[in-house]
């Protein structure tokens, strides 16, 4: 592709970012005939800068559980209290958003964020058993920047989403990936995540479905990350995420890290393992290169990635690890890849190797018409994510 190729596409993606709906006119908007909340610890604020955009609810001590519409390559900090200024905002290192979710139509809208350090609110018992129509709901969100509550029934059920039927209250901008709650007994458990409605919202709000998500995205990324819950060898995200050992980055990728402990030989390591010096460091059982699961390493199935995702790129019979991206974000990929259509589903774009001027992380001229709606999979326009920041996030 030509430099003056490259310098088109680079412009009409920026352009294309500007394409929001004011925040003020969105921020005033709050759960309709709801009632400020001061209790709900774990319900938390995500935030950009000062501004709420969206809500979470924590499920583990280190762990929030929100909309993956709501990450849109942002660095996202995390208030804990009512509004901004009045609470503890808390950074998060790390973000997993379900493989599976498409930003077109918003299915599988799930995603966690990692706290850089453990809290003491109580985290949310999560539901288990099936959604039934005109159960009673309790819905919260940061809509507005400040917490609100509010009383709602379930409406409409489909295999991984839920209507909210509004008694009277219903969310709207800013209550994205915020918890709808059910009363099973004397327990309230987290049974949805607030996703998206009508601009207005006056008409419809869908929730993801936590129950037919747990065994495919929530429950294995809750043990994944856990402190204490990774052995040697396996990847690691946090300090405290190895039972033993360090978390090392990888030779290969600085993207990627495992648990490792020091070695005077190749016996010394578990099976599998080397003993090999890493930068400088000394030797460590490491992994023979290239690491596992890592990004171009080949794969036949989303389980042979550690980011669950094997793809196919334009041109290649090979499927290898990736990664999502979002192609209208900056840098959307790591150095030496790029952002590119995945042949085998045309709705996803991923990280692949890169060639040509989108190495560095610009999208291709494909990928950008596929985000700007150009091609015939897109989102319904009377479908709106309830994010403060915009309408398509």
């Amino acid at each position: 592709m030509s430099r003056a190729r490259c310098a088109v596409v680079g412009a009409l993606i920026m352009w294309t970012g500007c394409a929001d709906v004011p925040q003020e006119r969105q921020s005033r908007s709050q759960i309709t005939n709801g009632s400020i909340d001061e209790g709900d610890p774990g319900v938390v604020g995500l935030a950009v800068g000062d501004l709420v955009i969206c809500t979470g609810t924590l499920v583990t001590p280190r762990l929030i559980l929100t909309a993956a519409h709501c990450i849109d390559g942002r660095r996202l900090s995390v208030l804990f209290g009512s509004s901004m200024g009045v609470g503890e905002v808390i950074p998060t290192i790390l973000v997993r958003v379900d493989p599976s979710y498409d930003p077109a139509t918003l299915e599988h809208d799930l995603a966690v964020l990692v706290l850089d350090r453990p809290v003491t609110a109580a985290a949310s018992p999560l539901w288990r058993t099936a959604v039934g129509t005109g159960q009673p709901l309790r819905i919260v969100g940061f809509a507005g920047g400040t917490k609100q509550s509010g009383s709602a029934i379930v409406g409409t059920l489909a295999d991984g989403t839920f209507e909210i039927g509004a008694a009277p209250s219903r969310p709207c901008h800013g209550d994205s990936g915020g918890p709808v709650f059910a009363s099973l007994g004397s327990t309230e458990y987290l049974i949805g995540v607030i996703s998206h409605g009508d601009n207005a919202c006056a008409i419809t709000a869908t929730a993801t479905r936590v129950d037919t998500h747990l065994q495919d995205f929530i429950e294995p990324t809750i043990a994944q990350l856990a402190d204490g819950s990774r052995a040697v060898g396996e990847r690691c995200f946090t300090p405290e995420n190895c039972s033993a050992g360090t978390c090392l980055a990888a030779r290969d990728s600085d993207a990627l890290a495992f648990c490792s402990t020091p070695c005077g030989n190749d016996r010394d390591c578990p099976e599998g393992l080397e003993c090999a010096e890493v930068a400088g460091t000394g030797p460590w059982c490491v992994h023979p290169l290239p690491s596992p699961g890592s990004l171009s390493d080949p794969c036949t199935s989303n389980l042979d990635c550690e980011s669950r995702l094997c793809a196919r790129q334009a041109g290649s019979s090979r499927r290898v690890c990736s990664d999502r991206c979002f192609p209208l974000n900056a840098d959307p990929c790591l150095d030496g890849f790029e952002c590119a259509v995945d042949v085998e589903d045309a709705s996803k774009s991923v990280c692949m190797k890169s060639s040509g001027c989108a190495a560095g992380g610009q999208p291709s001229f494909v990928v950008v018409l596929l985000t700007l709606g150009l091609v015939r999979r897109q989102r319904p326009q009377s479908r709106v994510a309830f994010s403060s920041k915009n309408r398509r996030t």
